[in-house]
């Protein structure tokens, strides 16, 4: 999910199958804090930041146990026609947190262009580089994928969530 107004991926959520109550996670995470894991305080710190930091410094003792990502609670959620977005489980989620849903219209793709992006962004940049990894057909595959020792769906998860903070955000920012 990704809030239209500050480019920020305010949260991803990695299923082998997808169900509706799925998507209400999805919403679930968006508007509860990311917290500073094992690890990310490094990562994060500015002195690895593109931004001037030099005066910043000190922030980084202040932001240790900070969120890792801003909570956004959406007025809007803009979607497509996927039989978990337009179930009635995420829609009494919407309507629990007060926000509007608003499906795109049929087969109109570049009406959430941004995240058609992102997920280009990941395969690209994030999941090309794990074991394993097929590809979207057998030209982008490995020599043997099955072969590779493979991360499990929590460990996977940690590491989207982990780039997004650091890497993918980081980007987004400095590149609009």
């Amino acid at each position: 999910m990704i809030d239209v107004a500050t480019r920020t991926v305010t949260a991803a959520v990695l299923r082998p199958s997808t169900k509706s109550v799925d998507a209400s996670v999805l919403l679930a995470r968006t508007v509860t804090p990311e917290l500073m894991r094992p690890g990310w305080v490094e990562a994060l710190k500015m002195s690895r930041s593109v931004l001037p930091h030099r005066r910043l410094l000190t922030l980084d003792e202040r932001l240790e146990h900070a969120a890792a990502k801003p909570v956004i609670v959406p007025e809007t959620i803009v979607c497509d026609h996927g039989m978990v977005f337009v179930s009635h489980n995420f829609r009494a989620s919407c309507r629990f947190l007060e926000i509007d849903f608003q499906p795109t219209h049929k087969g109109s793709p570049f009406q959430k262009g941004h995240i058609e992006k992102m997920l280009d962004s990941v395969a690209g940049m994030f999941a090309q580089f794990l074991p394993g990894y097929t590809g979207r057909n057998t030209d982008r595959r490995g020599r043997h994928p099955e072969r590779e020792n493979l991360w499990s769906l929590p460990e996977l998860q940690e590491l989207l969530d982990e780039w997004i903070v650091a890497k993918f955000t980081d980007r987004e920012l400095c590149c609009s």
